[in-house]
């Protein structure tokens, strides 16, 4: 409850302990608790798509609706005091939640398993706080197709942007979001935060909002080329300035209470920002690159476009980038995005580097090198033939993307050295070329260029 920003691997009695001290904490802001749910028909029984419950101050509070239940999904909205709020999350393990005098399946083993800490203007909410976060089953088979038609309801074109509106979420991943079948509960930290952070004359202003408490301090460091500078100072009325290193490239800082609670934070690097709004100036792309990746998400997947998430090191999936290229050498070129997902949504692949760079203690920047550099050999070691494939990092809304731009290739056909496999890119799909009448058209054109023997 101190200085940690995550738990993980915990037994649901130790969220709920760790809950109930933040109601505690708490208890004078919050007022009332609202429970969202989406449920799915799943034979029956009604089971849980997505659950968001928030606990809220006086202020802030969203205006009230009405459940909608359509055919075969579910939009419950219940409100209930704090303390009933945790008395019915007590009752998760048992497999079911009451939302709107509806039970709602949760499966097996439902339980909260961890808790996060986030700043203030999350996903959730305006306001810094804890995340708890229950593990997930199996989820429901959702009918991601149909559209939420009623003649009395509002209308939504499919499921998952009725479970994105309905729960108050800012991002949604469709059907590959990692929420889908779980219960998310926020409670905010209503005591203080940070009101404000900027810069003004070269200088990090920050300002803070809420109660009276003493011996605050602020904590945090500069990341520069040069190395990490650290900086502290005691939280006083009015604005505060903290003067910044040269060539800084990232910061973060921490909003601490003398006995250790944390109540607020910032962090952000050239690629991504965590809390309010960037304060160091958003660092987009060069021109043409970011242009490109632009109209690529405008466009979505397509015979010269693939989008892909994070790869890591090792994975099997190494060899769908392989497939790709080859694909696309073998028929009119094409761009790899990696750091996108298929919803044409930027995730970035920073989050995962990060990790990383922190274990092997080096920077996030050289990190990413190293991780473009393994690109370069996992693709390049496993061609027949040489192809001038460029690797880049450009910045896209704030997130790092891999971009890997595959020309057409003019000693088709290009294989799988390892496999001995060949492939062409047909719509958004690697297909074997058939082997009637491509395959022959591309065979042809080697031995124009005394390439097979």
């Amino acid at each position: 409850m101190k200085q940690w920003t995550r738990a993980y691997n915990l037994t649901h009695s130790q969220a709920m302990d760790h809950l109930r001290r933040m109601l505690e904490q708490n208890k004078d802001s919050y007022t009332a608790g609202c429970v969202q749910c989406v449920s799915v028909d799943a034979d029956g029984t009604w089971q849980n798509a997505l659950c968001m419950i928030r606990a809220y101050p006086s202020e802030g509070q969203p205006a009230k609706k009405v459940s909608c239940r359509y055919p075969r999904v579910h939009l419950l909205e219940e409100w209930m005091s704090p303390n009933d709020l945790v008395n019915a999350l007590d009752q998760i393990p048992k497999g079911a939640l009451i939302a709107d005098g509806e039970s709602v399946s949760l499966g097996q083993n439902a339980q909260f398993n961890e808790w996060e800490f986030l700043p203030s203007d999350n996903e959730y909410s305006s306001l810094p706080g804890y995340l708890y976060c229950s593990n997930r089953g199996q989820p429901p088979a959702i009918p991601h197709h149909d559209p939420l038609l009623s003649y009395e309801l509002p209308f939504y074109p499919n499921p998952y942007l009725a479970m994105r509106e309905w729960c108050g979420l800012t991002k949604f991943h469709g059907g590959s979001d990692a929420r889908i079948g779980t219960i998310r509960v926020f409670f905010p930290e209503c005591r203080v935060r940070f009101k404000n952070l900027a810069v003004t004359d070269n200088r990090l202003c920050v300002s803070i909002a809420g109660s009276e408490i003493t011996g605050l301090k602020i904590k945090g460091g500069w990341e520069c080329q040069d190395g990490y500078k650290p900086f502290e100072l005691s939280v006083t009325a009015g604005e505060m300035r903290i003067e910044p290193h040269s060539h800084v490239e990232g910061f973060e800082v921490y909003l601490l209470g003398a006995d250790g609670t944390l109540y607020d934070f910032h962090r952000e690097t050239r690629f991504w920002v965590l809390g309010q709004n960037r304060v160091l100036g958003s660092l987009p792309g060069t021109g043409a690159d970011s242009a490109a990746v632009q109209k690529a998400l405008e466009r979505g997947e397509g015979e010269t476009v693939e989008f892909k998430v994070f790869i890591k090191q090792g994975d099997s999936k190494q060899n769908e980038l392989v497939e790709t290229a080859i694909a696309f050498a073998n028929t009119k070129g094409g761009m790899i995005l990696l750091g996108v997902n298929n919803h044409c949504i930027v995730e970035g692949i920073e989050k995962e580097l990060g990790k990383e760079a922190h274990l092997q203690n080096r920077k996030l920047e050289e990190e990413l090198n190293n991780y473009i550099g393994w690109l370069k050999q996992v693709i390049g070691g496993k061609l027949n033939r040489t192809l001038a494939i460029e690797f880049l990092s450009v910045t896209v809304e704030q997130h790092a993307v891999v971009m890997i731009r595959v020309p057409e290739g003019d000693q088709k056909p290009y294989a799988n050295i390892q496999a001995n496999t060949i492939y062409i890119r047909r719509g958004a799909n690697n297909v074997v070329p058939h082997p009637d009448h491509e395959l022959p058209q591309l065979l042809a054109r080697s031995q124009e260029l005394g390439l097979m023997q």
